[in-house]
């Protein structure tokens, strides 16, 4: 019974599925042209600054190119910075983005920051190049904003890593549950006898 008990207050701490992915833009974007990045990807929507552009050879924006990985990339088309969050609200992890200068104007310094409720809770200072793609790791965990910040220089961004799911409970939430399991065993020894 013992076993039982704790194996079920394991899985009950850990039984909410996570969801990773990597958005690279390629399945929603339009051969030849951009469109705003006005809808879902993987349960994740982005700000209004962010559209979905095609940089490959036969693409008019082939100056931007190429992409990280395929044809298409996240470009900030309006200056300022870009936010992605997931469609219901809830936390997530981010892991890593690739980004680079959408045009010529030297290295850009900048800063990917992770808010909850509006209060930044993780942030790296990070830089953008010309003409080579730069990976940004934050390893972000329990935030519903991620923010990309180079002043009002445009970037793109490609190969954004993001964790959709329950959070890791942190050590606190643990000693907790453990001190649960030991009451109840607890109790359950004090009726048996």
């Amino acid at each position: 019974m013992k076993k039982t008990l704790l194996a079920l207050i394991a899985s009950a701490a850990f039984a909410a599925p996570a969801f990773a992915t990597v958005i690279d833009f390629e399945s929603t974007g339009t051969r030849g042209a951009y469109n705003d990045l006005g809808y879902a990807i993987d349960g994740f929507r982005f700000n209004q600054t962010m559209d979905n552009i095609d940089v490959s050879a036969t693409a008019n924006w082939t100056f931007a190119g190429p992409a990280h990985s395929g044809s298409f990339v996240a470009l900030n088309n309006y200056g300022g910075y870009g936010e992605i969050a997931r469609v219901d609200g809830g936390t997530f992890t981010f892991n890593s983005l690739w980004i680079k200068n959408w045009f010529a104007v030297g290295d850009r310094a900048g800063s990917v920051s992770g808010l909850r409720n509006g209060v930044v809770v993780a942030s790296v200072a990070a830089s953008s190049h010309n003409s080579s793609w730069n990976q940004i790791v934050g390893n972000f965990t329990g935030i519903d904003v991620l923010r990309i910040d180079f002043g009002q220089s445009y970037f793109a961004l490609d190969d954004i890593a993001l964790n959709q799911g329950a959070d890791v409970p942190e050590p606190a939430s643990l000693a907790l549950l453990g001190l649960g399991a030991a009451g109840l065993l607890s109790a359950r020894r004090k009726r048996r006898q």
